[in-house]
């Protein structure tokens, strides 16, 4: 633990874990320069960067062999490049011409302006990649790629709900007969 005071005067307690290495059973006076050393190695001992990605809570995400991608929740621009492959200019092109699909294309901004971007989000470019560079298709065709798959999927998933609905009522309408034929 430091103390400091006015004088440019330190008394270190060295139950505390010391860097200088100090014996654990005595107090000890550090004046003028040395205190500039030990704010120092306890500035690294806790660096500010460390402290804002323990901010976010993490989350793991394991890519076709297995091994981990993601791991936190949010994504500087540099750290996509190099998951996608892509550059930042490209990126933020992609991220403008796509903006009209919605927030899932976009990144998020930090308070002072930072593009910040979510696992969903690199996701997202993985698709816009596969579509541009591989299928080759124009920015509007894979706009309406993008729209046509989202219809599909509407589409699928009320089915499935309109099956599963069916099936209850139909379950329902089995045990109501069921009851009355115990009654007679």
């Amino acid at each position: 633990m430091v103390d400091s005071s006015e004088d440019d005067v330190l008394v270190w307690d060295s139950s505390a874990s010391s860097p200088h290495n100090y014996s654990a059973d005595e107090n000890h006076i550090i004046v003028g320069d040395e205190i500039n050393e030990l704010e120092e190695d306890v500035a690294d001992e806790n660096p500010k960067d460390q402290e804002k990605e323990l901010e976010e809570p993490e989350s793991e995400i394991t890519d076709d062999s297995g091994d981990s991608v993601y791991v936190k929740k949010y994504y500087k621009i540099s750290e996509v490049e190099s998951i996608i492959g892509e550059t930042q200019s490209t990126i933020r092109f992609w991220e403008d011409s796509f903006s009209e699909l919605g927030k899932n294309f976009c990144s998020h901004r930090s308070r002072g302006g930072t593009r910040k971007y979510t696992k969903e989000n690199i996701e997202n470019l993985k698709l816009l990649q596969l579509l541009l560079r591989e299928r080759r298709l124009t920015i509007d065709g894979a706009i309406t790629e993008i729209k046509s798959e989202r219809k599909r999927n509407v589409r699928e998933r009320a089915l499935i709900l309109l099956r599963e609905t069916r099936d209850e009522l139909n379950n329902l309408i089995d045990a109501y007969n069921y009851v009355l034929h115990q009654k007679c």
